[in-house]
């Protein structure tokens, strides 16, 4: 009896310790590529067919609509918008898709790699992620850039922090 309990959990382990490595396996090989997927790609096509479809139908409504001096104003604030998004859109592009490729290639870069290859990728690890940080960081200069609603709101939070903020001056 003692001698089939041992057996028993001895096949209990080794059955575990085939599940854990499946698990390490899959991590290794696998999951990178599907952080690439669900962290880049997905959101990027999102954007992508969204920003399609914004500017589809700020062009169709340029085609559709009488131009009058209050059009014209409503057209280049579309035109500002979709100029915004599509900017944002690249700058979240190019900022975040080398991590993602840097994650998914690690493991074949750093396979059998020399000091010097180390060092390379020890580099481009802190330049991929400066890169990632800065999306947030450049986001809101180029709010502030193209937006002028955006910069009103960032001057009126500005003055009431200072305490120069007059209640008349709210709309």
């Amino acid at each position: 009896m003692l001698l089939k309990g041992k057996t028993i959990k001895l096949s209990f382990d080794n059955v575990l310790l085939k599940t854990k490595l499946i698990n390490i396996l899959f991590y290794m090989q696998m999951w990178h590529w599907i952080d690439l997927v669900k962290f880049n790609a997905i959101p990027f096509l999102i954007i992508f067919f969204g920003n399609i479809c914004i500017i589809a139908k700020v062009y169709a409504r340029k085609l559709n609509a009488k131009v009058l001096p209050l059009g014209t104003q409503h057209f280049s604030k579309a035109n500002s918008l979709t100029i915004t998004l599509i900017v944002l859109n690249t700058t979240f592009l190019i900022s975040s898709t080398p991590i993602s490729i840097y994650l998914a290639l690690y493991d074949t870069w750093s396979l059998n790699a020399t000091n010097h290859t180390n060092a390379r990728l020890v580099l481009a690890w802190a330049i991929v992620n400066l890169l990632m940080y800065a999306n947030n960081t450049i986001n809101f200069f180029l709010y502030c850039f193209s937006g002028r609603n955006f910069r009103q709101e960032v001057k009126r939070l500005l003055r009431i922090r200072w305490g120069q903020f007059d209640i008349t001056s709210q709309t």
